[in-house]
């Protein structure tokens, strides 16, 4: 059984780069998300004050 040479052709140049951009940015976001939820529960309304910071990290 002959097996075909492999090509690592799609991780040269800026290939790698240009998945890591868009990785950082997600998780970010969701760092973010995260701790509007964390202080959130210290506000005298948790109820209305998680999703308004919520939403408003969205926008």
């Amino acid at each position: 059984m002959t097996r075909a040479p492999m090509n690592a052709s799609g991780f040269s140049g800026f290939a790698p780069v240009l998945y890591a951009i868009p990785t950082t940015g997600v998780i970010f976001s969701y760092l973010g998300f995260r701790q509007a939820v964390e202080y959130g529960g210290e506000g005298k309304n948790p109820q209305k004050d998680i999703p308004f910071a919520v939403i408003g990290a969205l926008v």
